[in-house]
């Protein structure tokens, strides 16, 4: 069944605002038990991203697309990872807890990869939406500029997710010290390659479509500047809760698995920092580009 314009913004609104409405709740309770629910946040937020793929790329790029986008994705993620966690490679030496339910695949465990494939066009959307790029005819500055926005874009979220997964939570774990909450800095070079890499092979598939004609005309919706403020509204949502967090006034010591001491109240404003300036920054920069945007009704 195909939607009309205005059921489709409103299915749209309804997800953004429950995103938002949803990790400002996790927030609240984080702050209450003092304690982070962000596991819970970040499930909630892949959920967002596979609503978002469905009722705003699924028009923009088509099923097939979609599909090769998330193989993509969830490929490069298994591969760089795998490297990683056996190997030492990309990342340094780490390894994931039983802290993620569910299977591991060669020690990477199938719900991130799940999330990796999900979340692809997410970021993709909101890179577009920065660089300016409202249509499906990608030329070739379009194959490099939309791959390097993107991998800033996920890579900021790596700086805020990684401080309470690998400390507090213990999702996963580096075996050398590192310089950034435990983190090691070779760990961030690693993220931004397989970030590139991921988004670099995406842009290949779509602008070689674009080159043949292959791509689906877009659809008339997304010439508005509203069809665009949903993916950074999105995006950025995860991260609402961290001021909250940074609020909770019980400081626990805990110990690195390599073994540094840190205090989970350093933790959290040290997040809420990173929130401010590398999330929330450039959503709404973003949303100022969308809105002034002389292309977009």
């Amino acid at each position: 069944m195909t939607l009309d314009e205005k059921s489709r913004f409103r299915i749209l609104t309804v997800i953004a605002a429950v995103s938002v409405l949803a990790h400002l709740v996790c927030g609240i309770v984080g702050l209450l038990i003092s304690e982070h629910v962000f596991f819970v946040s970040l499930s909630i937020w892949c959920l967002g991203g596979l609503l978002l793929a469905i009722f705003h790329g699924v028009p923009m790029l088509g099923v097939k697309n979609m599909v090769i986008l998330s193989v993509i994705s969830a490929a490069a993620s298994l591969f760089f990872e795998s490297m990683g966690i056996n190997f030492g490679l990309f990342f340094s030496k780490y390894i994931y807890t039983d802290i993620i339910p569910g299977p591991k695949l060669f020690g990477f465990d199938v719900y991130s990869i799940i999330g990796y494939g999900i979340g692809i066009y997410l970021v993709w959307a909101v890179a577009q939406a920065a660089a300016g790029k409202f249509d499906n005819e990608y030329r070739k500055g379009d194959v490099f500029i939309i791959p390097i926005i993107a991998t800033f874009l996920v890579v900021a979220v790596d700086y805020a997710t990684d401080p309470l997964m690998a400390t507090i939570s213990k999702a996963y774990l580096w075996v050398e010290p590192g310089v950034y909450y435990g983190i090691p800095f070779q760990n961030y070079l690693g993220w931004y390659l397989m970030a590139y890499v991921l988004f670099q092979c995406a842009a290949l598939v779509l602008w070689w479509q674009s080159r043949k004609k292959t791509l689906k005309p877009v659809p008339e919706i997304s010439q508005k500047k509203k069809f665009w403020y949903y993916p950074p509204i999105i995006y950025g949502s995860l991260f609402i809760q961290m001021p909250f967090y940074a609020l909770i006034n019980k400081s626990t010591e805990i110990v690195t698995y390599s073994g540094q001491t840190l205090m989970t109240g350093d933790i959290y404003k040290g997040v809420a920092i990173v929130y401010v300036g590398a999330i929330l920054a450039p959503t709404v920069i973003i949303l100022a580009r969308i809105s002034r945007s002389k292309e977009l009704k």
